[in-house]
């Protein structure tokens, strides 16, 4: 949307807020929206980016804790560990379908595993072993680790949210309004949120004993087409959404309300805080990564991919920490450094 055609009747405000606040919420969204859609960003030649190609579509990267390492997963069914300074793969391991999603454990040990298979597995990052096979009644979408590396949340096409201990055994199960596509944890590991393709992101407190239920602190309604993508902010402040129509989302989760909302692109497939909890990397289905800076909504870098970026992942802090490693649906991993000006970048055909 050009910046010109730009009008209030494009931002989407919570209903429930009181008129004054709506207003000034307004006053903000329309600064934001405006710089989202400001003028081009020159167009640089990457200096520093690795390309590994892989058989099929890469659906998941994830940066194993100390930055060394990457794991995908790939609609070719195998797991693989690349190393991140060379793009070898170290290690392929197959599964019973393609992998949608893949988190390594906060000790860098273990890969959890999301299979179309219906399946979480949890994977030695080393040997390639199983350690550990769940079964759900549908494919599973999402896995995010526990902060304290315990427990592993899943979100399934059965409508269900669940946490399951190490050793596989399922220790809660909440039921959502439609599939469960995206799941984090707050830094403190206390809470839990979810993104669901009903629309709505919730945030649970998690019980402090096996005693004691979940409890929902609030369901915020974002999108008409469902929640594709959400992380929490390494900071806890905010969670970021990326829905199916192209909307990029802000939740505050002290006031558990909607802070700032910006439409960037077609379907967001992926988003990612980077360490700092300063700027988001999108993943988006016009074949672009984007870097938001999360306090201006303004694009920072712009990388046009070979196709749909289905999978965007900041690096940890460290010597990579201005890196963002993406999963496209042209069958290749990428590794960009986005460090340095705002700039726009062409993809290496």
């Amino acid at each position: 949307v050009p910046t010109s055609t730009f009008h209030l009747s494009m931002l989407r405000l919570p209903a429930h807020l009181p008129s004054a606040r709506c207003f000034v919420l307004a006053s903000r969204l329309f600064k934001r929206r405006f710089a989202v859609h400001g003028g081009p960003l020159p167009i640089i030649s990457p200096t520093s980016w690795t390309e590994v190609r892989h058989p099929h579509w890469v659906f998941s990267v994830a940066w194993s804790p100390c930055g060394a390492k990457l794991a995908t997963g790939c609609r070719d069914q195998q797991l693989r560990i690349i190393d991140a300074a060379t793009g070898k793969v170290e290690l392929t391991v197959p599964h019973g379908n393609w992998i949608i999603s893949a988190a390594w454990s906060p000790c860098g040990r273990w890969v959890a595993t999301g299979c179309d298979d219906e399946k979480l597995r949890i994977v030695d990052a080393s040997s390639g072993n199983i350690q550990t096979e769940v079964k759900h009644p549908g494919d599973v979408f999402s896995a995010a680790w526990s902060p304290c590396g315990t427990r592993i949340a899943t979100g399934c096409v059965d409508g269900h949210l669940r946490v399951i201990s190490t050793c596989g055994k399922v220790e809660m199960e909440v039921p959502h309004g439609n599939w469960v596509r995206s799941v984090s944890w707050s830094p403190c590991g206390k809470r839990l949120a979810s993104g669901c393709m009903d629309g709505h992101l919730r945030v649970l407190t998690m019980p402090a004993s096996d005693r004691q239920r979940s409890e929902l602190e609030a369901q915020v309604f974002l999108s008409a087409k469902g929640l594709w993508s959400i992380a929490w902010s390494p900071c806890g402040q905010r969670i970021a959404t990326g829905s199916m129509d192209g909307w990029l989302g802000f939740v505050d989760t002290e006031l558990l309300t909607l802070d700032a909302e910006a439409q960037i692109s077609d379907w967001v497939w992926s988003v990612s805080w980077s360490a700092c909890s300063r700027r988001l990397a999108t993943g988006s289905g016009d074949g672009r990564l984007r870097v938001v800076d999360a306090a201006s909504l303004a694009i920072h870098t712009d990388v046009l991919h070979g196709g749909p970026v289905l999978s965007a992942a900041y690096a940890p802090h460290g010597q990579n920490a201005e890196r963002i490693a993406t999963g496209c649906g042209d069958r290749k991993l990428r590794i960009v450094n986005v460090a340095g000006p705002a700039r726009r970048h062409r993809d290496r055909q």
